[in-house]
This record gives C-alpha cells, sequence and structure tokens, in this order.
C-alpha cells in the first residue's frame, strides 16, 4: 500500500514538473512530451531510489549482525556472571560447614580437658605449659654448662 502511494506521488509530480517546463520540441504533442518527460524522470528516480533502498538494505543488515554481536556478549556476561555466582554459593556453604566443624572441634576440647565456666582445671592446663616451658628452659641452661665445663678441662 505504501509503495502505490508513492508510485503515484511520484508520477503526479513528474507530470506537474513535465507540465510546467518548457518543451523543446514543436514535433511533440504536450500529451506525449508529458508521458515521455515522465518516463525518464521516473526512471532516474526509480534509480536513486533504488540506491537509497540498497544503503539502507546494508545498513540495516550492519545494524542486525551489530545487535547479534551485542546478544552474544551479553549471553557471555550473563552466563559468566551465573557460574561466579554459583562459585561463591560453593564457597559461602564451604565456609559455613569449615565454621561449624571448627565450633563442634572446640566443643569436643572443652569437654576433653573439662575447661568450663568457674572450673579449676583451666588453671591446671596453664600450670602444665607454664611448668613445661620452665623445664625445658632449666634443661638448656644445664646442657649450656655440661658442655662449657667440659671443654676448658680438656
Amino acid at each position: 500500500m505504501k509503495f502505490d502511494q508513492k508510485v503515484y506521488n511520484r508520477g503526479v509530480r513528474d507530470a506537474q514538473t513535465c507540465a510546467t517546463s518548457e518543451r523543446p520540441s514543436a514535433s511533440l504533442s504536450s500529451k506525449d512530451y508529458i508521458v515521455k518527460g515522465t518516463r525518464n524522470m521516473s526512471s532516474s528516480r526509480d534509480r536513486v531510489e533504488d540506491t537509497y533502498e540498497r544503503q539502507n538494505d546494508q545498513r540495516l543488515d550492519e545494524l542486525h549482525s551489530k545487535i547479534r554481536a551485542i546478544r552474544g556478549i551479553t549471553t557471555d556476561i550473563h552466563d559468566d556472571v551465573e557460574r561466579q555466582h554459583l562459585m561463591l554459593d560453593d564457597t559461602g556453604n564451604t565456609f559455613n560447614s569449615f565454621g561449624a566443624s571448627l565450633s563442634q572441634t572446640a566443643r569436643r576440647a572443652t569437654q576433653a580437658f573439662g575447661i568450663g565456666q568457674g572450673s579449676l582445671k583451666s588453671w591446671r592446663i596453664a600450670m602444665y605449659v607454664v611448668g613445661a616451658f620452665l623445664m625445658l628452659w632449666m634443661g638448656s641452661k644445664l646442657w649450656w654448662w655440661w658442655v662449657g665445663s667440659g671443654e676448658t678441662t680438656t
């Protein structure tokens, strides 16, 4: 429907242009001149419009290819985001599992050592640790005294 309207408008415009212009020769009737001029003008305009149509089609194809490329890129970005989201969920689950395991281990250690609020067992463990360090320190002093005294007698 739109194309027919274009052709009609172009024909009317060409006919009006040819009718108002001067005739090149007196041998042609006004009717022949209008028909002949309309054909020449419409064929040149057809070529111009065909050129424009081809250019528009080419640009439209370029836009379609760019849209396909952008769609592919956005799909890749979406897939990457989904993979990262899953990886973060797995990491969060792993840390939650580790935290639960660590708290359970700490609870078992407090039960094994009898450590609790207000109990004397925690003081006993602290004294064992301090005593062990004192024994190591005294043992090293005796060792150096024994090794040092053996060198001076010989």
